[in-house]
C-alpha cells in the first residue's frame, strides 16, 4: 500500500528555523539553502532599476496579470525554478 502524504502548511510551519529555505509545492516540500551574496546582489541590482523606473512612471491600479515576472535562478535550484515553479 503506497500512502501519497502531502505536506501543509501547519507542518511547514512546525519546522526548525536553520537558515534554509522551505516551501510547498503541489504537496511536496521543496528545501534549499538561504541564497548567496550573487544572488541577492542581482536582486538588490533588480530592485533599484525598478525603483529609478517608478520615479517616472506611478504605479497605476490595475486588475490583470503582471507585466513583468523575474526568477533569479541558481545553479543548485535550476532545475526547480524553471519547471514546477
Amino acid at each position: 500500500m503506497k500512502i501519497n502524504a502531502k505536506f501543509t502548511h501547519a507542518a511547514l510551519m512546525l519546522m526548525p528555523d536553520d537558515g534554509k529555505r522551505r516551501e510547498i509545492v503541489d504537496g511536496d516540500l521543496i528545501v534549499t539553502p538561504s541564497p548567496e551574496l550573487g544572488h541577492q546582489a542581482i536582486s538588490l541590482r533588480i530592485l533599484l532599476a525598478c525603483l529609478k523606473y517608478l520615479e517616472t512612471h506611478p504605479i497605476e491600479p490595475g486588475l490583470g496579470a503582471p507585466g513583468l515576472v523575474i526568477e533569479i535562478v541558481s545553479p543548485g535550484t535550476a532545475a526547480n525554478d524553471r519547471g514546477r515553479n
